[in-house]
């Protein structure tokens, strides 16, 4: 049990910590599929064979000191009869006795050096062990029962909800040979129990969202989530008091949608990409906190922060790095060997460990001949066996002491580690806190900068107006700073090159990507542009001139930002202080 534990430990805690160290630069389904290992390590309750890679080799082995027990109590039935054979002796015999009296003084003092030699070591030993493994088995138990039956109560809740209130969905469904569709009333989020799909009737009145939530839960089913998530409720209810359990249990379920939105955009097409972000958006207005009803089943929203930072992922689209996939991919090798293997040296060091009763079994030989013959003798070959048994308890000691000081080494690196990551997620959060500091700090707002320093007057603002051109009345998704031609034109924040071209209607066109907040800054109607895709840029930095390409009635910069998805007004001071000032 405990080499179950601490190998699976081991491995939790280096999963969280590749999970770290390669977000967005690995697959969301490499990401998902790392937390196999965990779960089939946890599920086996030995190791595989033995090894000498094991980290098993870090600890000490239980059984050196149960090995020591068991010498130790030869030891003292030899001993005991050693006494019992002098107690035999002629009583005239001054020099015998006085050579007895010195054993058993040097008798007294192994006892005290040996550990764990008491009165009756081997009966107390043994009753203190077994008392203690009766506590921990209750206790087990116990935690057994009560996690299970919660577990079990609210499936039970959970499915008869769903058979009362179901009703079969009459719409078209693609994967109908796979998996059925119902609508249930009162579910906060899409769901995938077993092979049916539950949502309310309210999420399947729109064509465009019915299909991404189907095409999602599909991508759940081809992905076995509906099994998944039975293995995490059982390894959580058998493991219920260990920490790191529940924390991979929550991990792999985020990961699972992750791997399902890259899953469900690879099957809808490309062009789909920020429509469905669009559509995880709209659950969050659905989203309940009453949860207790869904059960075990694999929903597909999971509140409004985890959507957000979903939706983030898939607009910002980031690229998947080989090597990093390939190291990845091998230091999950790795980790297996060293995690579902057992030690491979202990057999040796316990043969190393020179049993004690040799010792004391050539002492007492020597000691009864020279009793029998009544030599002096006994005492130089008495003494030395004790000096001989002296010394393997502290050779025995030191060797375990040096397994103790691996331990903590090892201990220390893994704190060590903890603490950068600590410092790292607090660098970043003082980045972000110093982005907001002109921005609405309750919605992530960012304060953008002027994107045109020379524009002369706001020829066209954001929301509904007439196009000068066509005649066309249309959502204005953006400003238009007007300029003169070849002014400059500037990233009000600083980001990367998402895209760069020219169509029809926007002309030479420039498409900036802001990692701090996720949102996306657009520069149309662009005479000459100056920069590539994939090229980071700082706030302030030259990216274009000002033109009138495209449907542009005079020369202009058209200034759009789009946050969640979504076009919002720009904000920007000078842009403030200009309309102010008329």
């Amino acid at each position: 049990m405990r080499d179950l534990l601490v190998s699976s430990s081991v491995l939790i805690l280096s999963i969280l910590l590749i999970r770290h160290l390669v977000k967005e630069k690995i697959s969301p389904l490499l990401q998902y599929m790392l937390w196999l290992p965990a779960a089939l390590r946890l599920m086996l309750p030995f190791s595989l064979w033995n090894s000498p890679i094991s980290v098993m080799n870090l600890l000490p082995e239980k059984g050196i000191i149960e090995y020591l027990q068991e010498v130790n109590e030869e030891n003292q039935s030899q001993m005991l009869q050693q006494d019992n054979q002098a107690k035999d002796l002629e009583a005239g015999n001054q020099d015998i006795q006085q050579a007895n009296g010195y054993a058993a003084g040097m008798n007294e003092q192994v006892y005290e050096q040996m550990p764990g030699i008491t009165d009756n070591p081997v009966r107390t030993g043994q009753t203190v062990r077994h008392k203690m493994t009766g506590y921990l088995l209750l206790i087990w138990l116990t935690g057994v029962v009560i996690v299970g039956s919660y577990m079990i109560f609210y499936q039970i809740k959970w499915k008869k909800y769903l058979r009362e209130n179901r009703k079969k969905l009459k719409t078209g469904n693609p994967y109908s040979k796979i998996l059925k569709v119902y609508t249930v009333e009162g579910l906060p989020s899409p769901c995938l129990s077993g092979r049916n799909i539950y949502l309310t009737q309210e999420m399947a009145e729109e064509e465009k969202q019915l299909t991404h939530i189907l095409a999602h839960e599909y991508c759940h089913y081809r992905h076995l989530d509906y099994l998944w998530v039975i293995i995490r409720c059982c390894l959580i209810t058998v493991y219920w008091f260990h920490p790191l359990v529940w924390v991979a249990a929550y991990l792999s379920k985020q990961d699972s949608e992750l791997a399902c939105d890259e899953a469900a955009i690879r099957l809808l097409g490309e062009e789909e990409r920020f429509a469905y972000g669009k559509t995880l958006v709209g659950l969050i207005t659905g989203y309940s906190s009453e949860r207790s009803k869904m059960g075990i089943a694999s929903t597909m929203s999971g509140g409004e922060k985890g959507i957000r930072q979903r939706v983030g992922r898939i607009a910002k689209k980031p690229e998947k790095l080989l090597a990093v996939t390939t190291g990845v991919i091998l230091v999950t090798i790795v980790l297996a060997a060293v995690t579902f293997t057992a030690a491979g040296q202990r057999a040796q060091e316990v043969n190393e460990v020179v049993p004690l009763s040799e010792n004391i079994s050539e002492g007492a030989e020597t000691e009864n001949e020279a009793v029998t013959e009544g030599e002096a003798e006994i005492l130089p070959d008495g003494e030395k066996g004790f000096q001989e048994t002296e010394q393997n308890l502290k050779d025995t000691e030191h060797l375990l002491r040096e397994k103790e000081e691996q331990i903590l080494e090892e201990q220390q690196q893994i704190r060590e580690m903890e603490q950068q990551i600590q410092e790292m997620e607090q660098r970043l959060q003082e980045q972000l806190l110093e982005a907001q500091q002109f921005g609405d700090a309750d919605e992530g707002a960012l304060m953008y900068s002027n994107p045109c320093p020379s524009y002369t007057r706001v020829s066209d603002g954001y929301g509904s107006r007439t196009n000068p051109v066509t005649g066309e009345t249309i959502l204005h998704n953006g400003v238009d700073l007007a300029a003169e031609e070849g002014a400059d034109i500037v990233a009000a924040q600083a980001g990367e090159v998402y895209q760069t071209g020219f169509d029809a209607k926007d002309g030479n066109y420039v498409v900036l990507y802001h990692q701090i907040n996720g949102a996306y800054t657009y520069y149309t109607s662009c005479k000459e542009i100056f920069v590539e895709e994939g090229e980071l840029v700082e706030q302030g930095q030259k990216i274009a001139e000002v033109g009138k390409t495209g449907a542009s009635a005079g020369s202009h910069l058209h200034f759009g930002v789009m946050e969640n998805g979504e076009f919002v007004e720009p904000v920007f001071l000078e842009l403030e202080q200009s309309t102010t000032s008329g």
